[in-house]
């Protein structure tokens, strides 16, 4: 993602709104992804795992949803690049880093994995705040604030419908959820698909 969108926006040819069309397409991929991944989360734990393990199923969201926040940031890496400003990446890292270590020495203790799980999304929402609001500043950054609402609010409709089948046990709605998601990815795909090439 990061390679492929550095050498897009590097294109001569590339306007912002083929810039838009890009991201929509990396945006629908994105929980497309997610839900492929609570789904097949879900039946490997319930199906070729024994019962001990059941309770790893929580963590899997909030773990996919973490690197969700991590996939937005590295799209706004590629606007600090172009701009040479690489240095405020290297204090937004080390900040994250630190909250991340900070927060297991104080909960993991208490809390075990959940707390690893919750103190990486914590670091990576930090990130990503950071990342938003100075890439905001930069002169060659295209407006995707609507598109990152999107996506956000895909992401959360999957988690509370993982989380809602998770409480009944039951993976049939959930799969039908997921193939419903599905083709509604598919569709915004093909016109995505067709922007990108105009």
């Amino acid at each position: 993602l990061f390679r492929s969108m550095r050498l897009f926006l590097e294109k001569e040819e590339t306007t912002s709104q083929k810039f838009i069309y890009f991201v929509k397409f990396w945006f629908t991929i994105m929980p497309l992804a997610f839900a492929l991944f609570l789904l097949g989360s879900w039946i490997f734990v319930e199906y070729f795992l024994s019962t001990e393990y059941l309770e790893v199923i929580y963590i899997v969201p909030i773990l996919l949803i973490s690197y969700s926040f991590r996939g937005v940031y590295i799209l706004f890496i590629n606007f600090f690049y172009l701009e040479k400003k690489v240095y405020i990446l290297s204090g937004v890292t080390v900040l994250a880093a630190i909250l991340n270590i900070v927060l297991n020495y104080i909960f993991v203790s208490q809390f075990s994995y959940y707390a690893a799980a919750f103190s990486t999304l914590a670091s990576f929402i930090l990130m990503f705040l950071c990342f938003l609001f100075t890439v905001s500043k930069l002169e060659s950054y295209v407006n995707i604030n609507n598109l990152i609402l999107r996506l956000f609010g895909s992401l959360l409709f999957l988690l509370a419908s993982f989380y809602i089948c998770l409480l009944y046990g039951s993976l049939v709605l959930f799969l039908v959820i997921i193939v419903f998601f599905i083709l509604y990815c598919i569709a915004n795909l093909k016109k995505t698909i067709k922007g990108i090439r105009l």
